[in-house]
C-alpha cells in the first residue's frame, strides 16, 4: 500500500475580510477525507507537513473515520495533531455510515479535538478573535427538513453575533443554506476532487450529491455572500481512484482587508 503513496500537494487560499485588521491573519489547515488512511510512519510526515505551513488551528471537515477500514489511521493524526495545535471536527457522511458517531466524537474528543455538532464557539489565535462553526453532516438526519431544524436550533444566536465567522461543513453543496449567518468563510470537502480530474482543465468527474462533472469539486467558490473552500481530500484507499487528482493539503489563511 505505501509503494503506491502519492506525493500530497500543498494547496493555499486567501481570503480578505474587513471584520480583521489589516495585517492579521488566521491561518487553517483544512484536512479533509483521511478517511482512517495511515501514511507512513505513523502520519509523521503529513504532521510535518501540516505543522510547515504553518496554521494557527486544524479544521478536520468530514470522513476522517471511515466505515470499511479500522480508524487507528485517523485517531493516531488526531493524537498527535492535538499535540501541536487546536483541532476541531466536524462529521461527513461516512462517519455517519458506521453507525457509531457518538463513539467517533467521543474517542476524538478524549483526544483533545474540539467537536461542533450544529454549534459554534469564538476561538483565539494569533491575537485575533473568531467564530468557528460546525454542522453535522445530513446523513445522519434522516432527511433534509430534520437536519436543517438541528442546524438551525444549534446556531440560534449567531447571525447577531459580530467579528470574523467561519464554517465547517462536510459536503459543499449545502454551504448555500448558511447565508443567513454571514460567513466570511467556508471549509468543506467530500468531493474527492472529482474522483478522476481531466489532466488539463483539471475538472472533476464525478461527485456524490452532484453528480457528473460537478460544479463543486476542488477549489475557491462563493456562494450567498460566503467564499468558501473545497479540498480533495487526502484519503489514497479504500475509495478513490486518484487519477491526475493527488491527494491535497489546504491551508486557508483569513486576512483582514
Amino acid at each position: 500500500m505505501f509503494m503506491r503513496e502519492l506525493k500530497i500537494e500543498v494547496s493555499h487560499f486567501d481570503i480578505k475580510t474587513p471584520k480583521l485588521q489589516h495585517g492579521s491573519e488566521i491561518r487553517i489547515a483544512l484536512i479533509s477525507d483521511l478517511h482512517s488512511y495511515m501514511y507512513r510512519n505513523e502520519q509523521e510526515g503529513l504532521i510535518a507537513l501540516i505543522e510547515a505551513q504553518p496554521p494557527h488551528i486544524a479544521a478536520l471537515c468530514g470522513d476522517i473515520v471511515d466505515e470499511k477500514i479500522r480508524p487507528r489511521g485517523a485517531y493516531t493524526l488526531c493524537e498527535k495533531l492535538t499535540k501541536k495545535m487546536p483541532c476541531f471536527y466536524v462529521t461527513g457522511n461516512h462517519e455517519f455510515r458506521r453507525n457509531d458517531v457518538p463513539k467517533i466524537k467521543e474517542k476524538l474528543t478524549s483526544l483533545g479535538v474540539r467537536v461542533l455538532s450544529n454549534e459554534y464557539v469564538k476561538v483565539e489565535a494569533a491575537g485575533n478573535s473568531f467564530i468557528l462553526a460546525g454542522a453535522d453532516d445530513d446523513e445522519g438526519y434522516m432527511g433534509h427538513d430534520r437536519w436543517m431544524t438541528a442546524v438551525k436550533a444549534g446556531l440560534l444566536g449567531l447571525e447577531s453575533e459580530s467579528g470574523p465567522k467561519i464554517l465547517m461543513v462536510h459536503k459543499p453543496h449545502l454551504v448555500k443554506y448558511f447565508s443567513e449567518y454571514g460567513f466570511d468563510a467556508g471549509l468543506c470537502g467530500h468531493t474527492h476532487g472529482g474522483q478522476i480530474r481531466t489532466p488539463f482543465k483539471k475538472r472533476g468527474l464525478y461527485a456524490s450529491g452532484q453528480g457528473l462533472f460537478p460544479p463543486l469539486s476542488e477549489g475557491l467558490y462563493e456562494e450567498g455572500g460566503t467564499k468558501f473552500i473545497v479540498s480533495r481530500g487526502l484519503a489514497i484507499e479504500p475509495h478513490l481512484p486518484r487519477l491526475f487528482n493527488p491527494p491535497q493539503l489546504v491551508l486557508v489563511t483569513v486576512s483582514g482587508g
